[in-house]
């Protein structure tokens, strides 16, 4: 990976033909909105995870970034470049990179997909590069193609990488909640691709706003 003083396009960080999408680091009313899917154990677990997908054959990562917010919310969204960008590897460890694109994403990240995981579409394991956006809604929020979508707060992510909170935790601590069928508030919130990528970066001190505290 080239470092901050080279500036690249993101087409020439991403191998070729691998597997890329992109994902939403949303604002909300000045926290940041994620999606909610049941765990295949049932009422025990909810994953979290950043708005998004996959980057169809012809589409720039903005545009798929901007379908996917219509296809998951039905609403428009305005794409807020970043002053940084930071590339984080599969283990969670960080660099910052120079980007050359039209809107700046604040992270570009590895993710992996385990051979034995249940959602895997493929029988190997693989890494799935995610490119993502600060965004603002322009309208408001609702769960469509989605289970349900949760409304966090920074020391909230930060909270979420420890395993042990539950949706009910977050609520009470003043997190906001769209679902299309009640989630079990005893359910334990599990951080997955952008969600996990967030919380470690909260964890090195860098905000969302891509800026280090200190």
């Amino acid at each position: 990976m080239k470092g901050f003083d080279q500036v690249m396009r993101l087409g020439d960080l991403i191998p070729a033909r691998e597997t890329t999408g992109s994902s939403l680091i949303l604002q909300e009313k000045g926290n940041y909105l994620f999606a909610l899917e049941r765990g295949a154990r049932g009422a025990s677990t909810v994953y979290c995870y950043g708005l998004g997908g996959h980057k169809r054959e012809g589409e720039t990562w903005i545009e798929c970034a901007e379908r996917e917010a219509q296809e998951e919310l039905g609403t428009r969204i305005e794409l807020l470049s970043s002053k940084v960008t930071y590339y984080m590897n599969r283990h969670g460890e960080l660099e910052k990179i120079g980007v050359d694109e039209e809107v700046i994403p604040l992270l570009l990240f590895e993710m992996v997909f385990p051979a034995e995981a249940s959602w895997n579409p493929r029988n190997e394991g693989w890494i799935y590069y995610i490119v993502a956006y600060r965004a603002r809604l322009c309208q408001a929020p609702a769960p469509l193609d989605i289970e349900g979508l949760i409304s966090l707060s920074e020391a909230q992510i930060r909270q979420t990488a420890e395993g042990e909170v539950t949706l009910g935790n977050l609520l009470d601590d003043g997190a906001r909640l769209w679902e299309k069928e009640p989630i079990a508030r005893e359910a334990k919130l599990t951080p997955v691709g952008t969600a996990w990528a967030l919380s470690r970066l909260l964890a090195q001190e860098i905000t969302l706003e891509g800026m280090r505290k200190g």
